[in-house]
């Protein structure tokens, strides 16, 4: 089934990027994307009046909880950790975050690439994170403290996407 969300940008014109993305999926709550480097959180209930103009309205009747802003540019990606207590993001202001999903502080500024993060991962056991990036490269990082691992290089073009194998 195909959900039609209603928009109100920043801006207010109604208008929306193709960026907009619906990234993730953990229980009963959703985590997006918008350009302008805003990401939301949202859980379903029954009614929904906006508290404010610029709120992403979600869909099915939910409430925003929490609006997470730290990235300067567009936000390009956002995953849940794989126990749904974080949320992870990719931006082109070079940096991959992460976010606490009960109670939104802002926790981790990754900042080892050198341009354009367009994709984050989460690791199976939740402890580390690996990002992609128009650096071409895929970098390993700590989940908790944001300590940098490994770097993957080699690629001949930017890095879309990055996914974990199940054993991690």
């Amino acid at each position: 089934e195909t959900t039609t969300l209603p928009v109100q940008t920043p801006g207010g014109s109604g208008r929306v990027s193709r960026r907009i993305v619906l990234v993730g999926l953990a229980g009963v709550a959703i985590v997006g994307v918008v350009g302008g480097g805003i990401v939301w959180f949202t859980r379903p209930q029954e009614s929904y009046v906006p508290s404010q103009p610029t709120a992403v309205p979600p869909a099915n009747g939910g409430a925003t909880v929490y609006t997470f802003q730290g990235h300067s540019d567009w936000v390009w990606s956002a995953e849940w950790s794989p126990n749904g207590m974080r949320v992870a993001s990719a931006s082109a202001d070079g940096t991959a975050q992460v976010w606490d999903a009960e109670n939104g502080d802002h926790l981790i500024v990754y900042s080892g690439h050198a341009s354009t993060v367009y994709a984050v991962s989460w690791s199976p056991d939740g402890k580390r994170v690996a990002s992609a990036g128009y650096d071409k490269t895929v970098q390993i990082w700590d989940a908790t403290y944001g300590d940098h691992f490994y770097t993957y290089q080699g690629h001949r073009g930017w890095v879309w996407t990055v996914a974990w194998s199940p054993d991690g």
